[in-house]
């Protein structure tokens, strides 16, 4: 098997060369051969009769047969060189066909020549909910879409002009991207404002924008007990999370030093051994772990010295 490598270094020129060098070397041959035959071999006929003439003929004859079965053979290697400095040529022009492709659309060739797409190679398949907010390939495509002009790279491509292998690796490698995306289609959902008032009902309509659920959550408003399926869960997962999200806010509305009070409080109320952290939804700086320096639990032992060492050689 030859790889990418090997192929593009491979000199199709020499191949020439060694084709002309076979065919010299069968013009030569032809004319050993023919010299043998015509001129040695009949010369031999005239001048030396007899049977050790006849003997001395027909290894001359049998030299410039064996020079013209070279002559053919050497003719053929010929045509076999040029053959492969043919296919190298084509299977070169067709390697930088196929690499120029690769190139322009995102694409990692092996060193055998197989495609792979690296988006896919390097993250999940596009058919699955991508990034940190679990939007479909499809709601991401058609926010970007609705909103051309506010998804695009420094230099100026569109996140709309990716194919679905690279708008995926896009979505998963930038979290931030994501969370955009995300805010930019739930204002599309708000948009429509039957059934989407409140924030869980944002939540629902999230996963599945549909004239149903958007009847269901007019009909029933915030209530989870009566909705069926997966609507029913995801709003009970809503009812779960919202706590979260509102102590989340809330820290995030503290300043740097008003977020360090907060945890030295949390440690001078927490007995010493143990450790502090209120593990926020989402980063928003200043300090969020520390070290419990209140009173000991009861029935906590305090360390004590233990016995004085032995000096070696009084035993």
């Amino acid at each position: 098997m030859v790889s990418v490598g090997e192929l593009s270094g491979a000199q199709p020129g020499k191949w020439r060369d060694a084709a002309d060098d076979a065919i010299a070397a069968a013009k030569q041959c032809e004319g050993i051969s023919s010299y043998a035959r015509d001129e040695v071999a009949s010369t031999l006929g005239q001048c030396w009769v007899g049977d050790t003439g006849r003997a001395a003929r027909g290894r001359f004859v049998k030299h410039a047969d064996d020079y013209e079965a070279a002559s053919m053979a050497l003719r053929a290697m010929a045509r076999a060189y040029d053959g492969l400095a043919d296919d190298i040529t084509d299977a070169q022009r067709d390697l930088t066909g196929a690499l120029d492709y690769a190139r322009t659309h995102e694409l990692k060739v092996s060193s055998f020549g197989r495609f792979f797409d690296w988006s896919l190679q390097q993250t999940v398949k596009p058919d699955k909910s991508l990034g940190i907010t679990h939007m479909k390939l499809e709601t991401a495509r058609a926010v970007i879409t609705n909103n051309r002009g506010a998804f695009m790279l420094s230099d100026g491509t569109y996140l709309a002009d990716f194919n679905d292998s690279q708008l995926t690796k896009y979505i998963e490698e930038n979290p931030d991207e994501d969370v955009r995306l995300s805010a930019y289609h739930l204002k599309e959902l708000q948009g429509q404002p039957y059934g989407a008032e409140t924030d869980k009902q944002l939540f629902t309509l999230y996963a599945a924008d549909t004239p149903d659920v958007r009847e269901k959550n007019e009909q029933y408003g915030d209530e989870s007990g009566a909705r069926g399926a997966d609507i029913k869960v995801r709003g009970e997962n809503w009812d779960r999370l919202e706590p979260h999200l509102d102590d989340a806010m809330a820290w995030d509305a503290l300043s740097d030093e008003e977020r360090a009070k907060a945890i030295r409080q949390l440690e001078s109320d927490t007995p010493a051994g143990h450790h502090v952290s209120i593990e926020p939804i989402y980063a928003a700086g200043g300090p969020t772990t520390g070290n419990g320096s209140g009173d000991p639990e009861p029935g906590t032992p305090s360390p004590s010295p233990g016995p004085a060492p032995t000096p070696p050689g009084n035993n």
